[in-house]
């Protein structure tokens, strides 16, 4: 965990240095290291949930810099099932509200008690807020396969996405679970 984060921290410090020459091209060379970097981090079983969401929040922040301006307003929408978008989990909740964390950490306007609200439905408007992050997760055998989204909502236009997988130790096994249904199916 040491190692990641000095890694991080020494490509960010990297990072700020070389993109105050203000290129193109700098800017490109700057968001391919770092887009490695996450990628190593979501490779590494051993990551925690805390770090996978950290590394989510600078990939997203990084392909929305520029259009979603820091004082745009960016609600969090908490993750549902991708096979039934009715169900979400503590897992779907606790995503979206690590990912806002971290961008609220880097200056962003966003709203963090639409995640935090577990088993209540998030209503959200385009009055409320310009920008919404949410999506999706897939729970498999070996993984959990999350798809984010940033989403304008005057338009519904996506800015930005991001699909990762999250391997499927005992703490993320306990967190996807969803509470027990029951439907009533009528002939």
């Amino acid at each position: 965990m040491q190692k990641t984060a000095l890694k991080l921290g020494s490509i960010a410090l990297c990072a700020l240095s070389i993109s105050a020459c203000g290129e193109t091209q700098t800017f490109k060379l700057v968001t391919g290291i770092t887009a490695a970097t996450m990628h190593d981090v979501f490779k590494r079983t051993d990551v925690n949930l805390k770090a996978k969401n950290y590394a989510a929040a600078d990939f997203i922040e990084s392909r929305m810099n520029g259009i979603v301006r820091k004082q745009d307003s960016l609600a969090l929408s908490p993750l549902v099932q991708s096979d039934n978008i009715t169900m979400t989990s503590p897992l779907g909740h606790n995503i979206p509200e690590g990912i806002g964390l971290r961008l609220s950490e880097l200056g962003y306007n966003v709203r963090l008690g639409d995640a935090i609200n577990i088993g209540k439905p998030v209503e959200l408007t385009s009055e409320a807020s310009k920008f919404t992050l949410g999506g999706t997760y897939l729970r498999g055998k070996k993984n959990v396969d999350i798809n984010l989204q940033v989403i304008e909502n005057a338009t519904g236009n996506l800015i930005t996405r991001f699909e990762y997988q999250l391997p499927l130790n005992k703490e993320i096994r306990e967190l996807s679970n969803t509470e027990t249904r029951i439907f009533r199916v009528q002939k």
